[in-house]
């Protein structure tokens, strides 16, 4: 297999091999892999999976889980500490940890790309670019891209693995010649980058602590009320990311701000400067933070 990248996407490293493959058929490419999927991943074609890519046992299971899918955002904030892996052999199933949160497209960066592409001779998509609500790289504030600029068809994953990214769009644009658009959102960029620091955390928190932390900073701040929170941030945060969270039943609850999972970290986003300061503030109210164990993080590419 190929060198797998350290913040390369699991749908990605999957098709970039599959791409280089000298005759991608199904049955080739379940001999190699273990699997032949369209990149909504079961828990037994994952585990099948990072086997034959040689991250075998629990530690190749944590770092795939940590590294390259979207499974430390569901489990950075649990009730109880146990098992990092445990919830792919309970409820969720790597289905949801690899593309719970992902877009229905995939999306790119072009600063990224044009690096990748001098560095390392080809370019790859990253995990953390992948989640539904992020729309700007967090390292160069570029607007990430979902469709060819010449065609506009989207990149999306069908069949067996997206081609796109290596062999160029149908209509013969080059990829690499993507226009590159600086973002005006400066609150698109701070929950990128919000995300992208807690994606890198080597801990969790408990869910608990998360609520007071969260209320404490309300308090703090005197926002009783949706119109409050909506005229105190309205100037400093993306408006669409507010208005989805004040139009929502948990936006409407101010006891219970965090009930909706889905809703939690854009509320904590809003509401602390960076992940740095929610960090701190956890500090400041005793929250423990639980660290990982380092096989999680340790082991080298």
């Amino acid at each position: 297999m190929l060198r797998l990248q350290p913040d390369e996407a699991l749908n990605s490293f999957y098709s970039r091999n599959i791409f280089f493959l000298q005759q991608p058929t199904a049955k080739n490419v379940r001999d190699l892999f273990g699997v032949c999927t369209t990149g909504h991943w079961q828990r037994t074609e994952f585990l099948r999976f990072i086997n034959k890519a040689g991250w075998s046992g629990k530690e190749g299971l944590n770092l795939f889980l940590y590294r390259h899918t979207s499974y430390h955002r569901i489990n950075f904030s649990v009730f109880e500490f146990g098992s990092y892996d445990r919830d792919i052999y309970r409820k969720y199933g790597t289905q949801i940890a690899a593309s719970y949160i992902r877009s229905d497209f995939v999306k790119l960066c072009p600063l990224c790309m044009r690096e990748d592409f001098d560095e390392l001779g080809f370019i790859y998509w990253r995990r953390n670019h992948q989640s539904h609500d992020v729309t700007v790289c967090a390292i160069h504030n570029a607007v990430l891209v979902d469709s060819c600029e010449a065609c506009l068809k989207p990149y999306e994953e069908k069949s067996k693995y997206l081609e796109t990214p290596w062999s160029g769009c149908e209509c013969g644009f080059c990829i690499l010649d993507t226009k590159v658009e600086l973002s005006s959102d400066s609150g698109g960029l701070m929950f990128s980058r919000f995300l992208d620091d807690m994606y890198s955390s080597e801990y969790q928190i408990n869910t608990r602590d998360h609520y007071k932390v969260v209320e404490a900073r309300l308090e703090s701040l005197s926002l009783s009320s949706a119109a409050d929170y909506y005229d105190y941030f309205v100037g400093v945060l993306n408006k669409e990311l507010l208005k989805r969270l004040l139009s929502s039943a948990e936006g409407r609850d101010w006891c219970k701000p965090l009930q909706l999972f889905q809703s939690a970290y854009e509320y904590t986003a809003v509401l602390f400067s960076s992940f740095e300061d929610f960090s701190l503030s956890l500090d400041e109210i005793g929250a423990k933070k639980h660290p990982l164990s380092k096989s999680c993080y340790d082991l080298a590419y």
